[in-house]
């Protein structure tokens, strides 16, 4: 009897110890700064040309609300240098994609459909138009309404990208900041 008491016993003993070594307290836990450090350059290329790549599709289709998350979730695997350009050099390819497919399809309707009041924005966006698109982006403006809105006014491509660059940095360093704190 005293033998079937030691052995369930040292099963319990077993067992326990067993679970035991499952367990973890939170300050084993990795953090993502330490799954990040472990991997070499050739991995972080990879992920930020991903990061590029899905960025630009994204922003390519118009789809709202993708470059903050983008940009906070890529700064905690790439650090804040690595997200943020990846980020912001996706986002810059996505617009002007958007923006020529956009002046392609839509400006002719347009300029047809409002007339007289886009004769008067046309005066004032000529002149102050990149501004009004550096503006515009740093204060977060819905994308596809400025992309849309930029293709149908005029705006050379190359100023759009411009502004739409220096406009779209600062969120994107500053997300990516944020997602490398975790």
């Amino acid at each position: 009897m005293f033998d079937a008491e030691l052995q369930s016993e040292g099963e319990h003993s077993a067992r326990d110890s067993r679970f035991n070594s499952v367990s973890f307290g939170v300050s084993e836990l990795l953090s993502v700064a330490d799954l990040v450090a472990g991997l070499s350059a050739d991995a972080h290329w990879i992920a930020a040309s991903a990061v590029f790549l899905l960025t630009a599709t994204l922003m390519a289709f118009g789809i709202p609300g993708v470059l903050i998350p983008l940009s906070v979730a890529s700064g905690a695997f790439l650090g804040p240098a690595y997200a943020a350009a990846a980020v912001a050099l996706g986002a810059l390819l996505g617009s002007q994609v958007f923006f020529h497919l956009s002046r392609h399809a839509l400006r002719d309707r347009a300029r047809h459909r409002l007339g007289a009041f886009i004769n008067k924005i046309e005066k004032n966006f000529g002149r102050y138009g990149f501004w009004y698109v550096v503006g515009l982006r740093v204060a977060g403006a819905p994308h596809f309404a400025i992309t849309t809105a930029c293709a149908v006014l005029p705006i050379r491509p190359g100023a759009f990208a411009a502004a739409t660059l220096i406009g779209l940095l600062p969120v994107t360093l500053v997300a990516a900041a944020f997602g490398s704190s975790f």
